[in-house]
């Protein structure tokens, strides 16, 4: 018998970590959103997220180089199936890999060779869009939407 369901609550609960999170979705992300997101917020309900378009950037600043690697929490949007990305760091290439068709994360290592000390932008170019007016003609929203950007990027 479930007392009090931890995993119900877990868009509520606090959140740390040793390493930088970046929580899409949320106030304290929006620094980070360089380009290509769109700022409507989300129902409260759940994990928090942000959609994006096919192109989109976030703004990193690291102090020097070093051997790093972002983990990516990603859903695709259920209007664009078969989706794939390209990853960049500051135009270089790091991965491209197909999504799953759900929630997944997703580990990009960010080599040295493509960082600098300083701004640094981890720029994601998606194959597929699609709008949430395909899906349901009463939606409101008509923009082009990749995915949504879920919870967490990380740098280790």
């Amino acid at each position: 018998e479930v007392a009090f369901d931890l995993a119900a609550r877990a868009a509520a609960a606090e959140r740390w970590s040793s390493r930088e999170v970046v929580l899409f979705g949320t106030p304290a992300a929006e620094p980070f959103q360089a380009s290509g997101f769109y700022r409507e917020a989300p129902g409260a309900v759940g994990d928090t997220f942000v959609w994006s378009q096919q192109d989109c950037a976030v703004a990193l600043r690291f102090e020097g180089v070093r051997a790093r690697a972002a983990v990516l929490d990603l859903a695709p949007f259920r209007g664009a199936r078969c989706q794939s990305v390209e990853a960049f760091l500051n135009g270089t290439s790091l991965a491209r890999f197909n999504l799953n068709d759900d929630r997944h994360r997703y580990l990009i290592e960010m080599g040295e060779a493509a960082q600098r000390a300083g701004d640094n932008r981890l720029r994601f170019r998606f194959a597929v869009t699609a709008s949430p007016v395909s899906l349901d003609p009463k939606s409101e929203q008509n923009k082009a939407t990749a995915q949504g950007l879920i919870a967490a990027l990380k740098k280790k």
